[in-house]
């Protein structure tokens, strides 16, 4: 990890939907790296849903009594509604402006993560920024909390005691009721599916077969899956090919791809 004196500011991003112990724990971990720390709220432009839930301002006013609790100093921490572009470049533009804004025009900025998984690819758009690594805490997951919101179950434990109160608060809700609805109609609707047909590869990932649909025919070498991720095969591409993916997984080539990091955020 950086030395506090090798930063001007380091920079979060992450949707926080809801934030909990882990994503407090990274902000601290920041705080000990950089003088100040940059909270960007991500899927700033989206509607609520099942998947984003929370309005930026709702996030910042949990995150920030959450850090409270925890011993945070506030007048070091800066909270800003990040939009998606479903543009890597153009959203690494929007991150980098603000940065500039907060922490002024060539500042040395350290961005905060960790290499999770491939949807933390992320973390490799700024190669000009320091990297500030902080530890992953197993077991917490933004997605299992919004899971047992819904499903009227007890929240799991890694919750900050202000974030699970403003979650029990907002269970009570219209707005969560009529989130509860659209989770139990999309419940439904997943599990009138059929299954998705597997998809196999030969030894040498030169050809599929089964129910690939158009994936099926000779594979193109891993030089052209530059613009792939997470070891996703599309039509005429294969990401990894060391792996082979349900077609129903895969997104189409036109579908837009949110640029917030995913994962347990």
């Amino acid at each position: 990890m950086p030395q506090p004196s090798t930063l001007s500011g380091a920079v979060y991003v992450g949707r926080f939907q809801p934030p909990h112990a882990a994503h407090v724990a990274s902000v601290l971990a920041a705080l000990e790296a950089a003088p100040r720390v940059l909270v960007l709220l991500g899927s700033a432009n989206l509607a609520r849903s099942v998947k984003n839930p929370f309005t930026p301002a709702e996030r910042e006013v949990m995150f920030r009594a959450a850090l409270t609790d925890a011993g945070a100093d506030l007048r070091r921490v800066t909270f800003r509604p990040l939009p998606d572009r479903f543009d890597a470049d153009l959203w690494a533009a929007d991150v980098r402006a603000v940065a500039a804004e907060i922490f002024g025009p060539g500042a040395s900025v350290g961005l905060v993560g960790f290499e999770k998984d491939a949807s933390s690819s992320y973390l490799r758009w700024f190669p000009g920024w320091q990297r500030v690594n902080v530890p992953e805490t197993p077991g917490l997951n933004a997605t299992d909390i919004r899971t047992a919101l819904f499903e009227g179950a007890p929240l799991p434990a890694g919750l900050p005691r202000p974030v699970s109160g403003a979650l029990g608060r907002f269970a009570h809700t219209p707005t969560c009721a009529r989130l509860r609805r659209e989770w139990t109609a999309v419940g439904q609707e997943r599990a009138a599916l059929p299954p998705a047909p597997s998809c196999k590869r030969n030894a040498g990932c030169t050809s599929w077969t089964g129910g690939c649909g158009s994936l099926t025919g000779p594979v193109p070498s891993a030089r052209a899956c530059g613009n792939c991720r997470g070891g996703c095969c599309r039509p005429a591409k294969c990401c990894r090919p060391a792996k082979c993916c349900r077609p129903a997984k895969c997104p189409s080539p036109e579908t837009p791809r949110s640029t917030t990091p995913r994962g347990r955020w």
